[in-house]
């Protein structure tokens, strides 16, 4: 699912950690997400493999028992979900989880858009938009329990968009291929794409700034600018994410 693809072999989870994050206390706080957000929060513990579910609305309305959701624990997505968009979520899932362990400290703040195809009890299809947030990490970086809001709609198919955005400073990364950049790195602008051509290319500072007939402050100051929206702090780096995007 989200943010894990599987179940780590080596959890670092303190004796102390499941006594304080017990079934109680989850419940307690799926009680007041419920509450602001219409009974559809449930919470994923990576840990054991299970969802922990209050108010079974969402289930209801899939026409499915909560006992059954219970019991199957993660295989239940696979009962509700079609191949494809398996696959889909497993590959949102690397990307999250890679994007998230580099992220640092502030793992918290960030939350994860998306939207995919699932099936009612009786066949019937109907779009699941999902906002997922890191609830515990363990103590070595993997992620425990995970806390999701989500909604259902009739509406004709999915939106294609994956992103995850930081509640704090408002920044939202959207995923391409197989990573999360800035949004607005869709904003370079043409004098920058033309300077990251001729890095590319492994021309000096001193023949971009004659080709292009600008100062060496000018060119400092856009380059930084291109490693700012491409999210990049090496060359290398920038020059990939430029070509996943079609830059150059």
């Amino acid at each position: 699912m989200i943010f894990e693809t599987k179940t780590p072999k080596k959890w670092n989870l303190p004796a102390s950690y499941l006594r304080q994050y017990n079934d109680e206390r989850l419940k307690e706080t799926l009680r007041a997400f419920n509450n602001l957000y219409g009974g559809n929060a449930f919470i994923t513990d990576y840990f054991q493999e299970r969802l922990i579910i209050d108010y079974p609305r969402m289930l209801l309305l899939l026409g499915y028992p909560e006992e059954l959701a219970l019991q199957k624990g993660f295989a239940f997505f696979e009962r509700i979900l079609k191949e494809e968009e398996r696959e889909r979520m497993l590959r949102i899932s690397k990307a999250a989880k890679n994007f998230l362990y580099r992220y640092g400290e502030k793992w918290m703040n960030l939350m994860l858009f998306y939207d995919f195809c699932i099936q009612t009890k009786d066949g019937k299809e109907l779009v699941f938009h999902r906002k997922k947030m890191p609830y515990k990490l363990c103590k070595n970086g993997n992620v425990w329990l995970t806390l999701s809001l989500v909604r259902l709609s009739e509406q004709p198919k999915p939106s294609p968009v994956v992103s995850i955005l930081d509640v704090q400073t408002n920044k939202r990364y959207e995923l391409v291929d197989d990573m999360f950049v800035p949004s607005d790195v869709r904003t370079l602008t043409a004098d920058e794409r033309e300077i990251l051509r001729l890095m590319e290319l492994e021309l000096t500072e001193e023949i971009i700034c004659e080709k292009l007939e600008i100062s060496r402050s000018t060119y400092y100051r856009r380059r930084e600018k291109i490693f700012e929206k491409l999210n990049a702090s090496t060359l290398v780096e920038a020059s990939f994410r430029a070509k996943l995007l079609q830059y150059i």
